[in-house]
């Protein structure tokens, strides 16, 4: 999942315009008990960084897109609109940019005063949020169950066991295979014989509906022919059309920066919407950044033409997208492929909404395989923990879990997700007028008392405190801090107490900050 952070560093890399001038060279002595965050939009790289490294920002480094803030837990940040070389030897960070001197700045007393301040000075937030249905309804996707090139009646079907079987109502994301082979984003007339009957049922059952779309078109039939005498594909050095290993096959891709092409293309996506009461797209293109690479000027042309394709409207998300800072828009950024996945996803998204990219998901959470788990444990794992993402997305069928306490406990973290959707949505206006994060770590919420290294729990928004349990875990224990919590049983605790949960239900562990 490298590949999804390809497309931002060109971007970046361009408007940049990283040319070699003269060196300035800076350093940033660690000062008592300090601890610096950033760099990283998403993780390759733990979080605080403890450890020596060195990399280019505003690069593509280990699978992770990198950016020039850094910000520290005494009140500190780093700022720079152009790459810089930084290294790390456990003590001092040396910086090194072609275009200015970068130094430490003063921003406040800890990390979320150094935060906003940075933020508000050189990348404030412009008010305007994906719609909040991305973030407080639960995005059921179709690749697995009921899986690609599914029917209109599977899908519908697929909803209404979802209520039958006790779960709330959300977004249906149908995957790859509803669109009629070689077409510019048109229903599979044999799949789905009247699609605008499909999404009114859906929307009478309470979900709304997104669409998946790529670029890709077969290379062969009469369309294929007729495309490459009229331009419509992306080519290659050969002037050939650019062949991309997609899905386990081999597919051409739509160059959208053809105008009649691109207007066809907006048209149909309107037509969707209209005719048949699509909500939103999700746009998905890795695998055409992998054939172009990662240099190639041309993926930042062909990227933007992409996405000028969405409508301003409705549910729009972009795997990836151009990463622009706080864009009305979700994104998907990749994390880290090894070690703990779920400790890894954390980092990932604590580390996007710490460098102004709080719309975002997880691609990659499933093992690089992209084969679901094999136990009703791990199962139950990673369905528990994308429920308290900013973005809840169930990837497969919850009955798959043959465990009937498991099953029973991701019923009800889903359930729990929708019951604080009207906190999520006031979280989500708040983030859009104060450019804060959504997901945060306990520092940031917490400053300055002991919560640097805690990156096994964390917050969303400031009230509610999740401690993600491992597969097969019975107990785990919890740091509370400073202040009266409440867990879902209504059990009170006061901070600061470390205590031990009791996890044999399954449920997921939850304690809620009390304000009054």
């Amino acid at each position: 999942m490298r590949l999804i952070t390809i497309a931002l560093t060109l971007t970046i890399l361009l408007s940049a315009g990283f040319t070699a001038r003269g060196q300035e060279t800076s350093t940033v002595e660690l000062q008592r008990g300090e601890k610096w965050w950033g760099l990283y939009v998403s993780a390759s790289h733990a979080q605080p960084l403890d450890t020596p490294f060195q990399l280019t920002t505003m690069q593509a480094d280990g699978g992770a897109y990198t950016t020039s803030v850094m910000l520290s837990s005494t009140g500190r940040y780093v700022y720079s609109d152009h790459p810089f070389t930084v290294s790390f030897d456990g003590e001092t960070y040396t910086i090194t940019s072609g275009h200015e001197k970068v130094e430490a700045r003063k921003g406040g007393r800890n990390l979320r005063e150094a935060y906003l301040v940075c933020c508000h000075n050189h990348f404030a937030a412009d008010h305007a949020t994906p719609p909040v249905e991305m973030f407080t309804l639960p995005h059921y996707e179709t690749e697995f169950d009921p899986g690609c090139f599914s029917t209109q009646d599977e899908i519908v079907a697929y909803a209404e066991r979802l209520l039958a079987e006790g779960f709330p109502a959300g977004v249906i994301v149908i995957s790859d295979g509803w669109d009629q082979p070689n077409t510019l984003f048109d229903f599979s007339h044999s799949l789905y014989p009247d699609p605008g009957a499909m999404t009114a049922r859906l929307h009478e059952l309470g979900f709304k509906v997104m669409l998946s779309v790529t670029p890709y078109v077969s290379p062969y039939g009469r369309y294929y022919l007729d495309g490459v005498d009229q331009g419509r594909f992306v080519t290659g050095r050969s002037g050939r059309p650019l062949l991309v290993q997609v899905n386990g096959g081999t597919a051409v891709c739509h160059d959208f920066s053809n105008g009649p092409l691109a207007e066809a293309a907006r048209g149909n996506l309107a037509r969707l919407r209209s005719e048949y009461g699509v909500d939103g797209f999700r746009f998905e293109c890795t695998g055409m950044l992998a054939a172009m690479g990662e240099d190639s000027p041309k993926a930042i042309e062909f990227l933007r033409s992409w996405m000028d394709l969405a409508p301003a409207e409705g549910l729009n998300e972009f795997l990836p997208s151009m990463g622009d800072r706080f864009a009305p828009y979700v994104t998907g950024i990749a994390m880290d492929g090894e070690g703990d996945r779920i400790s890894s996803a954390v980092t990932a998204l604590m580390s996007a909404g710490l460098t102004g990219y709080p719309y975002s998901t997880l691609v990659n959470l499933l093992p690089e395989d992209g084969l679901l788990p094999g136990s009703d444990a791990l199962l139950a794992e990673y369905l528990l923990f994308e429920s308290v993402m900013p973005v809840p997305r169930v990837r497969y069928a919850p009955w798959r879990i043959g465990d009937a306490t498991l099953y029973a406990a991701v019923r009800d973290a889903l359930n729990f997700r929708a019951s604080i959707a009207d906190y999520v949505s006031e979280l989500v206006d708040e983030s859009a007028k104060m450019a804060v994060p959504l997901l945060r770590n306990l520092e940031y919420v917490f400053p300055r008392l002991g919560f640097a290294d805690c990156p096994d729990q964390f917050m969303l928004g400031s009230h509610y405190l999740f401690a993600p349990v491992k597969a097969g875990e019975t107990r785990r224990m919890v740091r509370l801090p400073k202040g009266t919590w409440t867990d879902r049983e209504g059990h009170r605790f006061r901070g600061p107490v470390v205590t031990e949960v009791d996890c044999s239900d399954g449920r997921i562990v939850c304690f809620i900050l009390n304000t009054k």
